[in-house]
């Protein structure tokens, strides 16, 4: 973006001095959902499908305790960068908010978001599997039956 400021002294009052903008050029996303990955049609589809992983990863008071999740696909895949992103990452925050693509952002949230989902199904298989194991290791006789696996708990 362009920012121009005027010259000349502009302190009010004796105060330190203040800027003036007289241009700016604001800058948005390039892309305007045409290039969307399959299988979304939209922008906004891949706004809907974001928040509903977030909230299936994290509570609705955390969401909010933000904000509300904003509307405009654009807004919201900046909202969405701060739950997957650490705030210590500062390669990873400067990739993602430097980058112009709404689409590209969404996706790199979703794709994270879907990996942070398949690997909490795949921990609660693992420890009803557990828990199943534990109640059938003895069978009609008395006599153990099944080798009960360690689980990572």
């Amino acid at each position: 973006s362009v920012i121009e400021e005027a010259s000349g002294d502009q302190s009010v009052g004796g105060a330190s001095r203040l800027s003036w903008v007289e241009k700016y050029e604001l800058c948005t996303d390039e892309d305007f959902g045409d290039d969307l990955p399959t299988p979304y049609q939209s922008l906004d589809e891949m706004r809907l499908h974001c928040l509903d992983l977030l909230m299936d990863a994290t509570s609705i008071d955390n969401i909010l305790s933000i904000s509300g999740p904003p509307l405009d696909p654009e807004a919201f895949s900046f909202f969405a960068l701060r739950f997957v992103t650490s705030d210590h990452d500062f390669g990873q925050k400067w990739k993602w908010l430097a980058c112009r693509s709404t689409s590209h952002r969404l996706l790199y949230v979703i794709d994270l978001l879907e990996s942070f989902q398949e690997s909490k199904r795949a921990k609660e298989d693992e420890d009803i599997t557990f828990g199943y194991l534990e109640d059938e290791k003895q069978d009609s006789d008395g006599e153990a039956n099944v080798q009960v696996v360690e689980t990572d708990k």
